[in-house]
């Protein structure tokens, strides 16, 4: 193989040429790659040759995105020549790996002139050439998977001539080496160009199709978008129309009109209550000098007793409900007033009987009972008030909720049916449609 490559190199001329020839030789090999790595494939579309589908009517996206595949396989078919371009490649390939492994097998002799700097560059070279990453061959040839090749390619032939030109002292130290090397890296750079001569050629189409892709991807999205924003106004116009049947419902109890009744008969109990309290205060009112007075001598078991009494004997009544206590209660009172030697007739006779206390206990516990139904049925109401209050918000919400989304579905819909329409434009251009073709299908969903 060595042989073959120098017979190749003589062809060439490089084994004839003085170091200072090659040393240009070498230099234009750079020049050429960087011209390489900078081009683009910039080219204007072109136009292509279609079977033409002049018969269609009408079409849906979907058969669109068929078509479309179809046309692509057609248009865009690299299956011929660049076959015998890649194979010729990987073979380079090959040969730069074989170069770069004869030359880690060359050895130094250690009392050389620059021996030091020759096997420093020697290694480093080696190593960099053997770790570069050459592009595999694609697994299916199409335009796509050739382009990606391509790219791969020239930054591999990037970093190879980069490794050349950071060890270029090779050339002196291992000169049939290194132009070996050299020559195969223009080789390659050759196909390079064989390539990319072949994806300027559809280039165009390319781009072309690529353009149409993208905006049937962008319909996709806005289609897929819209769908979200019907789903969320179905929902939200549902939840509207509970909030009406229930706020239909609750029109026909009058919540205003029962608060305002239940209030009035709350404020009549409470007043009843009042006037029931003032009497049993009249009641008590003989008795206040008395119990104060019973209260600061009674016994310890009696004071708490006495003191409440003393304190408030109409809340002390009410609150223990009990007309027996204060029945115990009048008895220490008798025995106390007759103890300090005080009229005990006169301070019976303001002793409220026991017919007496049972009655005011009876009504105040009557009017309480009425009293805590009245507000229980007033809490439940005013609980229903502010669960229609707060379903009116809700319904006001829902209510702008729905026109919002009505307006970006809107929104939406002309959007689309503006890239419709430039779908329309750029695939009756690039499939050659007849004029008398309708507008693209819609979708359901519109």
């Amino acid at each position: 193989m060595a042989t073959g490559i120098k017979k190749n190199l003589a062809k060439k001329g490089f084994c004839s040429q003085t170091r200072a020839e090659f040393k240009g030789e070498c230099v234009g090999l750079f020049d050429w790659m960087h011209g390489v790595l900078g081009r683009t494939a910039k080219n204007e579309e072109k136009a292509l040759p279609r079977e033409s589908l002049r018969g269609r009517r009408e079409f849906s996206i979907e058969g669109l995105e068929r078509d479309l595949e179809l046309a692509k396989k057609r248009e865009l078919d690299v299956s011929g020549k660049p076959q015998s371009i890649l194979s010729d490649i990987q073979y380079q390939l090959g040969e730069l790996k074989l170069l770069a492994k004869k030359i880690k097998a060359r050895t130094t002799d250690p009392q050389a002139t620059h021996a030091a700097i020759r096997e420093s560059m020697r290694k480093n070279f080696v190593e960099r050439t053997l770790l570069l990453d050459p592009p595999e061959m694609p697994r299916q040839l199409d335009y796509r998977a050739l382009a990606e090749y391509h790219a791969r390619l020239l930054k591999f032939l990037e970093k190879a001539t980069k490794n050349v030109s950071d060890n270029r002292y090779l050339f002196h130290f291992f000169s049939e080496d290194m132009k070996a090397f050299a020559y195969v890296v223009k080789v390659l750079c050759a196909q390079a160009d064989e390539l990319e001569s072949v994806l300027r050629e559809k280039a165009g189409a390319a781009s072309a199709y690529a353009e149409l892709e993208g905006m049937l991807k962008a319909i996709g999205e806005r289609q897929a978008a819209q769908a979200k924003l019907e789903e969320l106004l179905r929902e939200e116009t549902a939840a509207l129309q509970e909030l009406e049947n229930a706020a239909e419902k609750a029109e026909d109890s009058p919540l205003e009109t029962q608060l305002a009744e239940l209030g009035l008969k709350e404020a009549q109990l409470v007043a009843r209550r009042s006037e029931l309290r003032a009497k049993t205060a009249d009641a008590f009112g003989p008795l206040k000098r008395l119990l104060r007075k019973y209260a600061h001598d009674a016994p310890k078991k009696d004071k708490v007793l006495a003191q409440k009494y003393a304190d408030d004997a109409t809340k002390a009544l009410f609150e223990s409900g009990d007309a027996g206590e204060c029945k115990t209660l009048f008895s220490r009172l008798h025995e106390f007033t007759a103890k300090e030697g005080g009229d005990v007739k006169l301070a019976v006779s303001h002793f409220p009987t026991e017919t007496a206390l049972a009655g005011m206990l009876g009504e105040h516990a009557h009017l309480a009972g009425q009293i805590d139904e009245v507000r229980e049925k007033k809490r439940s109401l005013q609980a229903m008030n502010a669960e229609r209050d707060a379903r009116r918000e809700e319904a006001k919400r829902l209510v702008e909720s729905v026109e919002r989304l009505k307006a970006r579905i809107r929104e939406e819909r002309a959007e689309r049916e503006l890239k419709l329409a430039g779908i329309e434009k750029k695939a009756g251009v690039l499939l050659q449609w007849g004029d008398e073709r309708r507008p693209i299908a819609k979708s359901e969903s519109d």
